[in-house]
């Protein structure tokens, strides 16, 4: 039992030691200058309710008691209503000047002298009992001057005026309006201790959310300030929708996206903007959102006249406070870049990075798909006999413009629906699809008599010494100098 009790007495004082903490930092804290604005907000606000209840419970008490000491009386109920007066006009002066400071310090300095005439007015009532219903009236206004305060925000302009008046609220309870039964003493110091740990409790309350929501607010303006730095130097931008699918929110990186103005945008369906999944299978971003499901990285293909930009959506729904879906909210990011980037590697892995044909690797593996699916072919076989000296002689420049116009030549001569692939240096194939030996012997006898007409590279025209050739096994062009 001792263990424990030392441990309770450990945490209270604890409790009591992060309180004090507490107020000591929001007089010290970086949001101290927005802390000091809510307080004089509250309290400004409590200043009129206070006032008008303190003005009609002075008058309805000194009427019920003003017939003794009338002139003493009458002199701290003028006292009191002046007092109150001055309270509501620094409260009007605070709402034109916003001068926390000067309210604050005014209403501390109002508030501790009208507790002194509170007190020295309740005593005067006190010594005028005559009846028990009158000592209960008199006890009625010492719990409500002694409660006030606990709405007191700072906690400095409660205390100043809960410290006065419950000094002298005592002395009538313990002085003036004897005898007094214990029960009622008792009750009244009870409640004089509730009052104080209200005030206490209250203020530490209202500071502890004020700074919460302070920091919070920080925070999230920190983010902010991030997030538009985050979409100034990335090509990403933040999406929002309401619960019905609708665009809301729509950022200036968004409208750069849809190249559109934000009302263009605001409040239509995703899919209305002429978003489409890259791969026709999968699901768009509409069913999802409808769904209600989340989804990373879905693939969609912006298309706008000719243009054609791929973005990736990230997305996943948000529900409110009370758990009703509230609408979706995510990431779009603008891959149209790296699309490229990748078609340009895949492109180069299978092609020729000169002439534009395919690969050695690439073509036998398209020779050899049409072998496993029994598809009739035709292999024609190019190759440029002596070359290298016009490399030597020209240089590589005259070459490389030569191999890129043959190459294209042949391409032409056998369209979109047949192969070429580049072997090796001076060496193409042709793949002719679903063709006979007839369309094939055809097909090279024009190979080769558009390979034979002249050809310039720069300065250099290049013309084939000679007429076609042709053997059993392929088509060779004769020799070119």
């Amino acid at each position: 039992m001792s263990g424990d009790s030392k441990s309770i007495k450990i945490s209270s004082y604890e409790y009591l030691i992060n309180i004090w903490k507490l107020f000591q930092i929001s007089q010290n804290d970086e949001n101290s200058s927005a802390l000091r604005h809510e307080q004089a907000s509250v309290l400004s606000h409590v200043i009129w309710l206070f006032s008008i209840l303190g003005i009609s419970s002075s008058t309805l008490f000194t009427l019920r008691f003003g017939h003794g000491f009338r002139l003493l009386v009458s002199t701290l109920y003028i006292a009191i209503v002046c007092l109150y007066l001055l309270l509501i006009v620094a409260s009007l002066q605070w709402r034109r000047n916003q001068d926390h400071d000067a309210l604050i310090r005014t209403s501390i300095r109002i508030l501790f002298v009208l507790g002194l005439v509170w007190g020295g007015l309740v005593n005067i009532f006190a010594m005028m009992v005559e009846h028990p219903s009158e000592e209960g009236a008199v006890f009625g206004l010492i719990m409500g001057l002694v409660s006030t305060p606990m709405l007191g925000v700072p906690i400095r302009a409660a205390l100043a005026f809960f410290v006065p008046v419950s000094v002298f609220c005592t002395i009538a309870a313990l002085v003036t309006l004897q005898p007094v039964e214990n029960v009622a003493l008792l009750s009244f110091f009870g409640f004089l201790a509730f009052a104080f740990i209200g005030i206490v409790y209250m203020n530490k309350t209202f500071l502890e959310r004020s700074i919460g929501r302070l920091n919070l607010q920080r925070q999230h303006e920190t983010l902010q300030v991030f997030l538009r730095e985050y979409e100034q130097v990335v090509s990403d931008s933040l999406w929002e929708t309401d619960e019905e699918g609708r665009l809301r929110d729509v950022t200036p990186r968004m409208c750069q996206f849809f190249q559109a103005a934000a009302a263009d945008i605001e409040g239509r369906p995703l899919g209305t903007l002429g978003l489409d999944p890259e791969h026709p299978a999968q699901w768009g971003i509409d069913d999802h959102i409808c769904q209600r499901k989340a989804f990373k990285d879905l693939s969609v293909i912006l298309r706008q006249d000719s243009d054609e930009r791929y973005l990736t959506f990230t997305g996943y729904p948000v529900h409110g406070p009370n758990g009703s879906f509230s609408g979706f909210r995510g990431v779009v990011s603008d891959i149209t870049e790296q699309r490229k980037t990748q078609k340009r590697i895949r492109y180069l892995a299978m092609h020729d990075d000169l002439t534009g044909a395919l690969s050695r690797t690439t073509f036998l593996e398209a020779m050899s798909d049409c072998c496993v699916q029994q598809h009739p072919f035709a292999l024609l076989q190019v190759d440029l006999d002596h070359f290298k000296p016009i490399n030597d002689e020209f240089g590589h420049a005259v070459g490389d413009t030569m191999l890129k116009a043959l190459s294209e030549r042949i391409r032409n001569v056998i369209g979109p629906d047949h192969l070429i692939g580049r072997l090796g240096g001076d060496e193409f194939a042709v793949l002719l699809r679903d063709a006979n030996e007839q369309e094939a012997v055809a097909r090279s006898q024009d190979i080769v008599r558009t390979l034979n007409e002249e050809l310039s590279a720069g300065k250099v025209t290049l013309a084939p010494r000679g007429g076609p050739h042709f053997s059993d096994r392929a088509i060779s062009s004769h020799d070119r100098h």
